[in-house]
């Protein structure tokens, strides 16, 4: 970071795939709701990305789940879809 700093190039190497990215420290941290310096840290994007998926034991708050209810609104399942999942069920 304090290379990128001296060449003046901060920003694009924030914005990159290799840059880093602000997140809470854990899981815990995140609970708390407040990013600061107890709770947050510095990590490249591909570990914060990792960071903020579903683990097991989590739950979707019921506004999550209203919200990706909407979003499933009105699609339907393709003839070959179906069949598949009918070929699926039987065994």
């Amino acid at each position: 970071m304090e290379q990128e700093c001296k060449r003046g190039t901060v920003k694009q190497f924030m914005e990159s795939a290799t840059g880093y990215a602000l997140t809470w420290r854990d899981r815990e941290a995140r609970a708390t709701g407040t990013l600061n310096m107890e709770t947050g840290v510095f990590v490249n994007r591909e570990q914060s990305r990792l960071n903020q998926h579903f683990k097991k034991g989590d739950t979707h708050t019921q506004e999550s789940k209203d919200a990706i209810a909407l979003a499933r609104t009105g699609t339907k399942h393709s003839e070959a879809t179906k069949a598949r999942i009918k070929e699926s069920n039987l065994g």
